[in-house]
């Protein structure tokens, strides 16, 4: 006879008893699998530097273009493909904060153990003025290899708009030789034109310099 209170029977528990096990190993599979996912999207994901100077953006940063260059030649996202690109927009009637951002720019490279690996480019916020022919003498000032590009204004606001780039021409102020009030950023690039390293205006020569080696150096 059985002791009071033992179970003696072939089943192997009450229905909640086995509706809290099942419960139990649903909730530890689908964790597992969440886990698995996150793990998945992390190494997929490109990755971003971090450290004094630098910002963090959205992943999508880039997207494609179709601009001119300061020669006359069309250029896209793609011929900058398989290198690293420092990315500015600006205007060649700026007074401080573009010049210092593209010499910043060149200075940095110089720096570098192979400072072609890093090409430099400039994306006007001012195509009216800042014709093909106008960016060859402005680009020249900082190196011969640095790039200008200048197009419609449609395609220039469709640019700005994937990197979150501000501006705002100021022709109330002068019709002629207006401001231009706009954000101050570098953009690094990698090979696949994806945003790895966002500086602001107060990064420092070394700052810029060190987010360059480190990308060179992880071969991103």
């Amino acid at each position: 006879m059985a002791e009071p209170g033992r179970w003696t029977g072939g089943k192997t528990g009450s229905p909640l008893d086995r509706a809290l096990r099942w419960g139990t190993a649903v909730v530890l599979l689908a964790a597992l699998g969440f886990a698995a996912w996150v793990l998945a999207e992390t190494l997929s994901e490109p990755r971003s530097l971090s450290g004094p100077g630098l910002i963090q953006e959205r992943r999508d940063l880039g997207g494609p273009f179709r601009l001119t260059d300061q020669r006359g030649r069309t250029v896209t996202e793609a011929d900058f493909a398989g290198g690293f690109t420092l990315l500015y927009f600006g205007y060649s009637f700026c007074p401080d904060l573009c010049p210092t951002a593209l010499q910043t720019m060149a200075d940095a490279r110089a720096r570098l153990g192979e400072p072609g690996r890093v090409r430099p480019l400039f994306v006007t916020l001012d195509p009216a003025r800042d014709t093909p022919e106008h960016l060859a003498g402005y680009m020249a000032a900082f190196g011969e290899d640095f790039v200008g590009l200048s197009g419609p204004k449609p395609e220039i606001d469709r640019l700005t708009r994937r990197f979150g780039v501000s501006y705002r021409l100021r022709t109330e102020v002068d019709p002629l030789y207006y401001p231009v009030d706009h954000s101050s950023r570098i953009y690094l690039m990698d090979p696949d034109w994806r945003a790895v390293a966002v500086l602001d205006e107060s990064a420092t020569l070394d700052q810029v310099v060190a987010a360059l080696e480190r990308a060179l150096a992880e071969g991103r």
